[in-house]
């Protein structure tokens, strides 16, 4: 093989003569000479006396589109102007067919839609109305609100818990009592690491290293242990008057709420009684907007169902729909 690697600019260091003729570049003669003895040798010769250089991207790729020409016409070429060819696949077109397909493709979905909704449940039933949220800690890595829950006759609670709400600590007013009272009376200097400083009804607390405590369930629960340093603890207590004033605002404020239960039967009764019906989320939704506007008054609390446990309100009034619907009762 010839060298072609040196650049076409280097200049030819050699002791023989340099002739005129060689630096000129004999006409470019394409891969059509080859088979032909005069136009191989014609090649052949060209390239001896053509100096050291490069091969230009233009070159090579006429030599490509050369070599394809050549090797396509050794085949006998396609009619440009006929139809490109398909290949037909053999499609079920058979109803039965179809229909045992559906019905493979619809157990997953609905066990899907399940999962879905059960996990926005689980979500919802945790989620706090008129919370106040306070930061626990100064670098945020904690948080304390106030606020009541919907499904448990609006009940007053604190909750302490991360940012990602993976890990969280629930005390109602009785419950931050007792915790509260027995934080006063323990010092976690004296006690050694992995043991037990006291329990409440739903919570162990447990001494850590470095004085970190450990907040583990006593049950089960949805939420992971929750760990808290001991003097963010203390700065907790310290405020304790302020959060017991909130808890009781807040056990004011649930005394005058319209029950849960009245707005999902509200709700249900208004829908049977429309001819929309109740088939749809959309329905439902509309129907809880309109109960609230016209028999609640715009009640905050019930407008902040709407977004904080949608699902949750939209499954209980379908099932009291369904109930009433069944027994023809709702009349």
């Amino acid at each position: 093989m010839f060298n072609v690697k040196a650049s076409h600019n280097i200049k030819r260091t050699t002791t023989d003569t340099v002739r005129n003729d060689d630096m000129k570049r004999p006409k470019r003669l394409g891969l059509s000479a080859i088979g032909d003895p005069d136009g191989e040798e014609q090649i052949i010769q060209a390239i001896l006396k053509s100096p050291p250089r490069r091969s230009m991207p233009c070159e090579l790729f006429d030599a490509s589109n050369s070599q394809t020409s050549d090797s396509n016409s050794s085949t006998t070429p396609a009619d440009e102007t006929s139809p490109p060819l398909h290949t037909h696949i053999n499609v079920c077109t058979d109803d039965a067919e179809w229909s045992k397909l559906e019905q493979a493709m619809e157990a997953p979905a609905e066990a899907l839609e399940k999962a879905q909704e059960l996990r926005h449940l689980i979500n919802e039933k945790f989620r706090l109305l008129d919370e106040a949220i306070l930061p626990l800690t100064k670098s945020g890595s904690k948080f304390v609100s106030v606020g009541i829950q919907p499904f448990r006759d609006y009940e007053p609670v604190i909750k302490m818990y991360n940012p990602t709400l993976t890990a969280a600590v629930t005390l109602d007013r009785r419950e931050f009592d007792e915790f509260v009272e027995k934080m006063a009376h323990t010092e976690t200097k004296t006690r050694d690491p992995e043991s037990t400083l006291f329990r409440t009804n739903r919570y162990e607390v447990i001494v850590k290293k470095n004085d970190i405590l450990q907040f583990k369930p006593l049950f089960n629960d949805v939420y992971q242990p929750l760990f808290l340093k001991y003097d963010t603890i203390m700065s907790l207590i310290k405020m304790k008057e302020f959060f017991v004033d909130m808890l009781v605002q807040r056990g004011l404020k649930q005394k005058e709420l319209p029950h849960y239960d009245q707005l999902v039967t509200s709700v249900a009764l208004h829908l049977l009684e429309s001819d929309d019906g109740w088939d749809t989320d959309k329905k439902i939704e509309n129907g809880v907007f309109s109960v609230i506007r016209e028999t609640y008054k715009n009640e905050p609390a019930f407008w902040e169902m709407c977004l904080k446990t949608p699902t949750t309100l939209k499954v209980h009034i379908k099932r009291r729909c369904n109930y009433f619907a069944e027994y023809n009762i709702y009349n």
